[in-house]
C-alpha cells in the first residue's frame, strides 16, 4: 500500500495486518514484488507472461 494512505487511520489499521507491505516508492514496490516471487521459488519458466522484474527495477533507477 501507498504510504501516502496512512493518513487514514483505516489504512494505519489495515498496514498492521500480515503480508501487507507500506512503500514509498515504485522502486519499492517493485523490490516487495520481486522478493515475494523469489519466497515462492519461482523461476522464469513458471511465470511464462511476467516481465522481467529486475529490468523494470534498473529502469525505475535510471
Amino acid at each position: 500500500m501507498p504510504e501516502q494512505l496512512l493518513e487514514h487511520d483505516w489504512a494505519r489499521e489495515y498496514a498492521k495486518k500480515p503480508g501487507v507491505h507500506v512503500v514509498t516508492s515504485l522502486r519499492a514496490l517493485l523490490e516487495v514484488v520481486e522478493d515475494l516471487i523469489a519466497d515462492l521459488n519461482a523461476d522464469p519458466d513458471s511465470l511464462p507472461d511476467a516481465p522481467a522484474l529486475a529490468s523494470m527495477i534498473h529502469a525505475v533507477s535510471d
